[in-house]
């Protein structure tokens, strides 16, 4: 386990890849309102970059991805401060 810590952030959870880059893409196009870092855990991208990501400038504010892959980067990041969970279902 490595002991990189992450303070602070909102996590949405979704069930397929495909709808988690769906969601990043909503929430992207509110930024023009308030500005959020976001990041998105799927499974396709590399893992060392995604957990640069995680990692770089304080660490994102929100957290977007399928379930798997969240926690496979949260158990090896010690995430703090997690303030709120939301899982979205396409249904």
């Amino acid at each position: 386990m490595k002991s990189i810590k992450v303070e602070g952030c909102f996590i949405i959870i979704t069930l397929t890849r495909k709808f988690a880059v769906h969601v990043e893409k909503h929430i992207t196009a509110l930024q023009n309102i308030q500005a959020y870092k976001t990041i998105l855990l799927i499974g396709g991208v590399v893992p060392q970059k995604q957990e640069r990501l995680l990692v770089s400038n304080k660490g994102p504010d929100i957290v977007i991805g399928t379930p798997d892959h969240l926690w496979e980067h949260i158990i090896e990041t010690m995430v703090t401060n997690i303030y709120q969970i939301l899982l979205i279902s396409s249904t």
